[in-house]
C-alpha cells in the first residue's frame, strides 16, 4: 500500500471520528495497521473507537501500543487517560490504576513547559487521584506538592480551592500518611480549606482530626498545627463552639496530650 493511500484512509477514519461514525473509523484505522502495524495516528483512533465500543481492554490495548510508537507524542497518554476516567464508568482494578498513574506522568513531562494552568491543575490532581486509588498516598503528595510552589510563588491562576480540597482529600484518605517534607503545604492547605464558607463544621472536623493524626508523631509539627488551630478557631471563620468542644474531646482521645 502506498504512502497515498495509507494518508487517505487515515483522513478518512479521523473524518469518521468527527463525524461518531465509529465502525468507518476502525475499519479505516484497520487498513493503515494492515500494512504498518505501527502507526501511531491509526492506532489512537482504534483506542478510540474502542472506547465509544466499551471495548476498554482493547482500547487500553491500541493506546499503549501507541504509546510505545510515539512515547513523545501525547495523544495516546490523553486517549488513555480519558479511557479510565470518563469512559470506564465501573471502578478501575489496580493494574488499570497503574496504567492511568502511568499516562499521567507522560503526559505531565510532554507538557509540563506549556500546558495551561488550568490543564496542569487537571492532570496534577488527576495524578493525585490515581495515585491515592492504589494507596500511595505520600505519593500523591506530590504532584500537589508541584501545584502548591506554584501557587504560594503566585506563578498559578487558578482557583486555590481546588487544590486545598485535593490535599485534604489525601490526607483523610490516608492510614499511615507521615507529614515530613510536605508539612507546610498540608498544614497551610488544610488550614485554608477549613476558612472555605460552603464547607459545614462536620467537614473541617475531619480534615483538622486528620490533619493531627498525621503529625501526632512528631512533637514540633504537633505543636505548630494546634498553634495554627487556635488561630484559625480565634479567626471567626466558622461557629467554634461545638466544633472547638468535639474538636478537644477527639484530640483527648487520640493523643492523651489534653487533659479534662
Amino acid at each position: 500500500m502506498s504512502n497515498k493511500v495509507i494518508k487517505a484512509a487515515l483522513k478518512a477514519a479521523k473524518g469518521a471520528i468527527q463525524k461518531k461514525d465509529y465502525d468507518e473509523a476502525l475499519d479505516q484505522s484497520k487498513i493503515v495497521l494492515g500494512e504498518d502495524s505501527r502507526n501511531y495516528n491509526a492506532l489512537v483512533f482504534v483506542g478510540v473507537c474502542n472506547a465509544e465500543f466499551g471495548k476498554y481492554e482493547d482500547s487500553a490495548i491500541a493506546y499503549q501500543d501507541a504509546i510505545k510508537v510515539g512515547p513523545d507524542q501525547p495523544l495516546a497518554y490523553q486517549g488513555l487517560i480519558n479511557l479510565y476516567t470518563k469512559h470506564k464508568k465501573d471502578k478501575l482494578s489496580e493494574n488499570e490504576n497503574s496504567k492511568l498513574v502511568s499516562a499521567y506522568k507522560g503526559l505531565i513531562l510532554l507538557t509540563e513547559s506549556s500546558a495551561t494552568d488550568s490543564k496542569a491543575l487537571e492532570l496534577f490532581t488527576g495524578l493525585a487521584s490515581a495515585l491515592c486509588a492504589l494507596n500511595q498516598y505520600a505519593d500523591a503528595l506530590e504532584p500537589m506538592e508541584t501545584l502548591y510552589k506554584k501557587l504560594k510563588a503566585e506563578e498559578f491562576d487558578v482557583k486555590h480551592e481546588a487544590i486545598y480540597t485535593r490535599v485534604v482529600e489525601v490526607v483523610k484518605n490516608a492510614e499511615d500518611l507521615k507529614l515530613d517534607s510536605f508539612s507546610e503545604m498540608m498544614i497551610q492547605s488544610t488550614m485554608n480549606y477549613c476558612k472555605l464558607p460552603s464547607l459545614n463544621d462536620k467537614n473541617r472536623e475531619r480534615a483538622l482530626l486528620s490533619l493531627l493524626r498525621c503529625c501526632e508523631s512528631n512533637p514540633e509539627i504537633y505543636e505548630n498545627v494546634l498553634k495554627c488551630l487556635v488561630e484559625l478557631f480565634l479567626s471567626g471563620a466558622f461557629n467554634l463552639t461545638s466544633l472547638m468542644h468535639d474538636m478537644l474531646i477527639q484530640i483527648k482521645l487520640q493523643t492523651g496530650l489534653i487533659s479534662e
